[in-house]
């Protein structure tokens, strides 16, 4: 389900609107150069429009998970304690 940004309707993996934190698990495709110029975009909007993003890679998820969670887990104490 898209995230309704204005006139931007933007899809992201995951998000949790309380948190206004977007979640992104990037496949291969992500190391494309159009796809990473369409990605760039994509963030400036959701930043603009107050959105933390977490990224990360789907290998990351895979062989790295307790990384990952740790990284997510620090960051949704950040924006958590700010609100």
């Amino acid at each position: 389900m898209p995230l309704v940004l204005g006139e931007y309707h933007v899809v992201v993996d995951f998000y949790c609107s309380r948190l206004k934190l977007v979640i992104e698990i990037d496949g291969s495709i992500h190391q494309r150069a159009e796809v990473k110029d369409y990605d760039a975009l994509r963030e400036e909007i959701l930043r603009l429009s107050g959105y933390r993003i977490f990224r990360c890679t789907n290998s990351d998820v895979r062989n790295n998970i307790a990384i990952v969670l740790d990284r997510l887990e620090r960051l949704i104490y950040t924006i958590s304690s700010v609100y």
